[in-house]
C-alpha cells in the first residue's frame, strides 16, 4: 500500500467548525439558536438541545420570533408561547 502525498498535501486540517454560518473554535460552545449549542470537535461539530430553565428569561434574552422558529423552544416553553400568543 502507497501513500499519495501529493493528495495528502492538499488536506486542510481547519481548527474551527462553521455551523449555520457561524464560525466555532476547536474545542469551543457556542449558542447557535435560542435552545440549541454546538461544540467543535475535530471530528465537527456537535449540536445539542438545551434545557430551558426559564422560558420568561429566555424571552427576556432572545426576540419572540427567534423562539417561535426553534422548535426545541416551542416544545419547552409551550405553555409561554400560547399565553404569549394570545395576547398578539
Amino acid at each position: 500500500m502507497s501513500v499519495d502525498f501529493d493528495y495528502a498535501k492538499n488536506f486542510i486540517f481547519l481548527e474551527f467548525c462553521v455551523v449555520d454560518h457561524r464560525v466555532i473554535n476547536l474545542g469551543k460552545t457556542k449558542r447557535i439558536t435560542p435552545c440549541v449549542t454546538c461544540t467543535c470537535t475535530a471530528e465537527g461539530p456537535e449540536c445539542h438541545s438545551i434545557t430551558v430553565q426559564s422560558c420568561d428569561q429566555l424571552v427576556a434574552e432572545y426576540l419572540f420570533t427567534e423562539i417561535l422558529e426553534d422548535t426545541v423552544c416551542v416544545i419547552q416553553c409551550s405553555g409561554l408561547i400560547r399565553e404569549r400568543a394570545g395576547r398578539l
